[in-house]
């Protein structure tokens, strides 16, 4: 992070705090140091009553290098970080559930579209069948009612038939060729 760069965003930072900002990733590192011990702290009041004075800023003391801090901090030991990526585990068996279901209503939706043409197909067949079948009716009743009026017909010509064998028969008889 270079922090040398962002004195216009802290003007007032005097020189002796900057000294070694490019040690940490973020402000929040660097003020973990200047307060992580009391040495730390008093370095800080003499660098700042250095840099007031337009003196050279003091030798830093020893102190643990940012990188162990870093390193503490993102252990995955810590139950913090343990917390956070039970959470990020968690949050992403979430997601995947969530991608999961979606795939799977998708999947339904489609289903259910394919279904709803297959009934439209065929109640648009049932329909087709319906009328055939009122038509057939129709074609049954009109032929039903030829069929009476063949069978009037056929009676009486029977019935003209025997009229006329009964009267061929009673000329035959009177003829005396029966």
């Amino acid at each position: 992070m270079d922090f040398y760069n962002s004195e216009q965003s802290f003007p007032a930072l005097p020189y002796a705090f900057r000294t070694n900002l490019n040690q940490f990733d973020t402000w929040t590192d660097y003020f973990s140091y200047l307060t992580s011990t009391p040495s730390n702290i008093m370095t800080m009041y003499d660098s700042y009553s250095a840099s007031t004075m337009n003196a050279l800023p003091l030798a830093e003391t020893e102190v643990e290098p940012p990188e162990i801090l870093k390193k503490k901090r993102k252990s995955p030991s810590s139950p913090e970080s343990d917390h956070l990526g039970q959470v990020r585990d968690s949050d992403k068996r979430q997601q995947d559930k969530f991608n999961t279901l979606q795939e799977e209503k998708s999947s339904l939706e489609e289903q259910n579209n394919m279904l709803a043409k297959e009934i439209a197909s065929l109640e648009e067949q049932n329909n087709t069948l319906q009328e055939n079948n009122h038509t057939l009716k129709k074609k049954v009743v009109s032929l039903e009612g030829q069929n009476a009026k063949l069978r009037e017909q056929l009676t009486f010509f029977k019935k003209k038939l025997d009229d006329l064998q009964t009267f061929a028969m009673t000329i035959f008889e009177e003829l005396g060729l029966f």
